[in-house]
């Protein structure tokens, strides 16, 4: 009888892992929590290394309608989501964020963005992103969120 007891209370402990892991990983892939900026304006990267942070002041924006990259407060490029051709995960890991990169046509040639996501709890700016690339431009080649590439 303690067997079955002790068994039972592994399985349902192994059970309530599970059945709170996926909804962990599905609550992060959804775009329903989107926190925005002042201006409209949705943060999609961050910096995940504390050095990181003083050296390079690169971060990425989207509204509707654009891509934006801005460096130390001046926004440098401007990017419509037609001209977004792919956007897919890379190899680097850096204190559990990936490296993404963003690839767009600016004057028939092929150029890249590369940034690390934001994804937290109770952030879903960069899920959001996807989403909105994918409505905008639905030939371009955009690799969905996973608890693998996230």
């Amino acid at each position: 009888m303690k067997d079955i007891i002790g068994f039972s209370g592994v399985f349902l402990l192994l059970a309530a892992i599970i059945f709170f892991g996926r909804w962990f990983f599905n609550s992060m892939r959804q775009a329903k929590k989107i926190v925005a900026e002042d201006n409209g304006m949705m943060k999609i990267s961050c910096n995940p290394s504390i050095f990181a942070r003083f050296a390079k002041k690169e971060e990425y924006f989207y509204d509707r309608e654009y891509l934006y990259q801005v460096k130390n407060g001046i926004t440098t490029a401007k990017v419509p989501f037609s001209d977004i051709v792919q956007v897919k995960p890379g190899y680097t890991v850096l204190n559990n964020r990936r490296k993404w990169s963003v690839f767009y046509l600016k004057d028939a040639q092929k150029k890249e963005f590369q940034f690390y996501h934001n994804i937290t709890f109770f952030n879903h700016n960069f899920a959001g992103f996807i989403l909105t690339v994918q409505e905008a431009n639905p030939a371009a080649d955009v690799k969905a969120l996973s608890g693998f590439n996230w």
